[in-house]
């Protein structure tokens, strides 16, 4: 089996796909550790043989050289210590059949990481403006800015809306929504975050999900970092905060859009200012496929033998049979000059 020249180490992985049926271009979620510990589920250890900023992390088909496509996150590195990886596997039977993959590590070289590449649609909000794809719907009060990586929506106050819509690159039903976001300002009680629809209830201080003609709560709100995410089930969607279930909505919807939004109405109700890192749409089935194990960590040498380890010994067989030809001729030479010799 080939091997990726340069890299010092790696460790296979198994994949079981879903009873929902065989995946294509499927991400999965990876998180690899720097340190020592037993490889488990979606948790894999590099034994201090990998970057601290995980950048020569990279991943294979079972072939050992054909590269994956992959997104490092970056919000999820801890130096020295664990970052997570979305990796887009090319093709996962249904179950109960399996595929293998390839992580590799141990080379000083910078990430490949790409988030567009990885995923149905996705953005970062690099530079200073907004992708072209993004439809825009602003009140005459709403501004939008895009700097260091962070998307802020503001609506200037309340009676004024503050959104953006893009398609998704799915069907509804066959993907999933992660946002990564932090309200930063409320002007009016309802301060919105994204669609499908979260949003804050600044009269609660709680976090909000509307559906059924009602908003409901959850936990208590803040302006920091969190993750808002959407799965689809059927026609419905499962709301989750901070990767902890919270509720499905129970009305049915078709949607292949998605948007982010401070401020969703221009009513008096609504207004604010949030922002937002990233946004992901992937591929998604449920029951999702599953990590099923891990196998141990090689080295070049153990399965790969670099091209100086095969040539070299027939080198070595060479000269040495090139000195013993050579010897039995000289050998055969000074014999004949001897019975010469004893000839006269």
């Amino acid at each position: 089996m080939d091997w990726i020249a340069g890299w010092g180490s790696r460790k296979s992985h198994t994949l079981t796909g879903s009873t929902a049926g065989p995946q294509t271009n499927y991400p999965v979620s990876i998180t690899v550790h720097y340190g020592s510990g037993s490889d488990t589920d979606d948790n894999v250890y590099c034994d201090e043989n990998c970057r601290t900023d995980f950048g020569d992390i990279r991943f294979t088909k079972a072939d050992g050289k054909s590269l994956l496509q992959y997104w490092l996150d970056p919000a999820s590195i801890v130096e020295s210590d664990k970052a997570e990886f979305w990796v887009k596997v090319d093709s996962i039977p249904d179950s109960p059949g399996t595929v293998d993959i390839y992580i590799y590590y141990g080379k000083e070289v910078a990430t490949t990481s790409d988030g567009e590449a990885t995923f149905l649609m996705f953005d970062d909000f690099p530079g200073t403006s907004l992708h072209g794809d993004w439809t825009q719907n602003l009140g005459p009060t709403a501004s939008i800015t895009v700097s260091g990586g962070i998307l802020t929506l503001d609506s200037g106050g309340a009676n004024s809306i503050c959104a953006i819509t893009r398609e998704g690159g799915g069907v509804m039903g066959s993907y999933r929504v992660i946002y990564r976001f932090a309200v930063k300002a409320s002007y009016a009680v309802v301060n919105n975050i994204g669609t499908p629809g979260w949003y804050r209830n600044s009269y609660y201080n709680r976090w909000a999900w509307w559906y059924s003609g009602r908003q409901h709560l959850y936990g208590t709100a803040d302006f920091n970092w969190h993750t808002m995410e959407a799965r689809p089930s059927g026609n419905h969607w499962m709301v989750y905060l901070d990767n902890v279930y919270k509720a499905t909505n129970p009305d049915t919807t078709t949607a292949t859009k998605v948007g982010l939004n401070s401020s969703g109405q221009s009513d008096a109700s609504h207004g604010g200012k949030t922002q937002y890192t990233t946004i992901i749409v992937k591929t998604y089935c449920s029951p999702e496929p599953t990590h099923t194990a891990w196998g141990i960590e090689e080295h070049p040498i153990s399965g790969e033998f670099p091209a100086f380890l095969i040539i070299a010994p027939l080198l070595v067989a060479a000269f040495i049979l090139i000195l013993s030809t050579t010897k039995n001729k000289a050998r055969a030479r000074a014999s004949h000059i001897k019975s010469l010799y004893y000839q006269f």
